[in-house]
């Protein structure tokens, strides 16, 4: 569909406003006017920054869920920022490069702290970050701004609405895995195996796997993770990986050829080196770096093979030194653990098909969550506020903590008596 300043003309306007020249094509993409209009409110707010250097980020839908949009726009402004001669655009390439290795998404809903540190890397004294919300089917909502990395200031910062030029495909309706736990409970503990790992300089790894001292089956993997080839098949079942001396390198869970439940490997004297939650192949929980020692390097959480959740970095002591909150995916602003959240109750009570959950902030009720044996959500009342709600034993020991994001259950960890988390559940954000 196109829009026409008026029919019949193919020439183009062009108008000289002080600090920028604009090109107005008379013949134009829909959404072109409007986001020409957004892209020169938003650059007066620089007019007393010339020559600036600026990174343009993924404009990501409020809700986290996946589009073709936010490229589209985050490739439409750039190309409208790069008009402006007094401003340096940061090259996409570069834009990527810096986000594998803060292992960030490229995204606009990015917090102040996150936004100020890659800005700092990529060498940009500004950013234009946004976000977009579909108002119908055939429109869009985009709000912008821009923000000088070194105050965190916002300069400017405009909403516009134009038409989508871009269709998206209707969300798959969010089937159910089972539960992992339940899964390999099912498992016969003797279906024990072996396997060997080869690490290529090419960045490949072959896998072997055996049955006593028979090779059962052989993987290739290539130097992004995706499986290449795989000879044999694989029985469901247990399987760890030995060092020369045969103390334990690794073990894992097959079911169907796919990893459930924990992944660990250890270093040669005995120490957890690293753990993951696995469901059907796919991240699912957290992933856990340790040192020699045992104190943690890296941690950081998963949904469905996506980031969800807390990224945190520690310094050598094991203290934090950086955090950065993802919602399916992008970088989005943490829930608040407020004085509230802190003073929220939960009663349980174990019912046949499973537990119901219902909160309580002081004396009144919040909400209720009826979870089945799986820790799968069978029904959800009420609202929850934003935040962590934790439920203690008799005894004061911490046995379940909820984390609730918009009014809903976003993730459920358990912990054994000894304070160890002994399964984790990540549910589907309901789009």
């Amino acid at each position: 569909m196109y829009s026409f300043l008026k029919t019949g003309h193919t020439g183009a306007i062009i108008k000289k406003s002080g600090f920028f020249t604009v090109f107005l094509f008379i013949c134009t993409p829909a959404f072109s006017e409007p986001l020409e209009k957004l892209a020169l409110r938003l650059q007066h707010g620089l007019a007393d920054y010339p020559n600036i250097k600026i990174a343009v980020l993924e404009f990501p839908y409020i809700n986290g869920r996946q589009s073709d949009g936010p490229a589209v726009v985050q490739e439409r402004l750039t190309t409208l920022f790069a008009k402006n001669k007094k401003i340096t655009l940061i090259e996409r390439n570069l834009l990527q490069k810096v986000a594998g290795e803060l292992k960030l998404q490229i995204s606009g809903a990015m917090d102040e702290t996150s936004t100020r540190k890659m800005g700092k890397l990529l060498g940009a004294e500004a950013v234009l970050t946004g976000t977009l919300n579909d108002v119908s089917d055939k429109e869009v909502e985009v709000n912008a701004r821009v923000l000088i990395v070194q105050t965190a200031k916002i300069v400017s910062a405009e909403k516009m609405t134009f038409k989508k030029t871009w269709k998206d495909t209707p969300s798959p309706r969010n089937t159910a895995l089972p539960n992992a736990a339940a899964l390999i409970s099912r498992l016969d503990k003797s279906e024990k195996h072996a396997f060997k790992t080869v690490n290529f300089k090419s960045g490949k790894i072959q896998r072997t796997y055996f049955k006593d001292k028979t090779v059962i089956a052989v993987e290739i993997i290539g130097k992004n993770g995706a499986l290449l080839k795989r000879t044999g098949k694989l029985p469901d079942g247990f399987y760890a990986e030995y060092y020369g001396d045969g103390t334990l390198k690794a073990e894992k869970t097959l079911i169907k050829s796919k990893e459930y439940g924990p992944l660990k490997t250890y270093f040669p004297g005995g120490m957890l080196q690293n753990e993951a939650y696995y469901t059907a192949g796919k991240l699912d929980g957290s992933v856990k770096i340790y040192n020699e020692n045992g104190k943690p390097l890296f941690e950081q959480d998963f949904k469905n093979g996506i980031p969800d959740g807390y990224l945190k970095e520690y310094d050598v002591n094991g203290s934090v030194k950086s955090e950065t909150f993802y919602k399916a995916g992008h970088i989005a602003a943490a829930p608040v653990e407020s004085a509230a959240a802190k003073n929220i109750t939960v009663k349980s009570i174990k019912l046949a098909r499973g537990s119901e959950f219902s909160f309580y902030e002081e004396r009144t009720y919040l909400c209720k969550i009826l979870l089945g044996n799986g820790l799968s959500i069978l029904s959800q009342a009420g609202a929850c506020p934003g935040g962590i709600a934790r439920a203690y034993s008799k005894e004061g020991k911490l046995e379940k903590e909820f984390v609730f994001i918009d009014n809903g259950l976003s993730a459920l960890k358990i912990f054994n008596e000894d304070g160890t988390v002994t399964a984790e559940k990540n549910y589907a954000a309901d789009n």
